[in-house]
């Protein structure tokens, strides 16, 4: 069992990590999240060490705040990339129909020659 000033140091660097993350999304730092959620699985695994410490009641506040703040900066990311994700798939249709259009020109263009 860890000491519960640790366990309250993983719950800070998860949030901590989670608005790092939330400011790449923002940035469209995609590389830089990617990078920054790679070291979530470590921190959330070093946690579970921590189940069964008994907390004072502000130390319960503060746990329960840092991990809302982590749940909202996730859903915050989820948001920002769904949006992204959204946009590069209508890019991804333009540039389709683009080449569907090219390659129907050029089809055409062909059997007049």
């Amino acid at each position: 069992m860890m000491p519960d000033g640790q366990a309250i140091a993983l719950y800070e660097a998860i949030a901590a990590t989670t608005c790092q993350m939330l400011d790449a999304a923002r940035r469209n730092d995609w590389e830089r999240l990617r990078e920054l959620e790679s070291r979530c699985p470590s921190l959330i695994h070093d946690l579970g060490d921590s189940s069964g410490i008994p907390l004072t009641d502000g130390m319960r506040d503060r746990t329960i705040a840092l991990i809302n703040q982590a749940l909202d900066n996730n859903r915050a990311i989820q948001g920002l990339v769904g949006h992204h994700l959204a946009q590069l798939s209508k890019l991804i249709g333009s540039v389709r129909t683009e080449r569907k259009l090219s390659d129907t020109y050029f089809q055409s263009s062909l059997g007049r020659e």
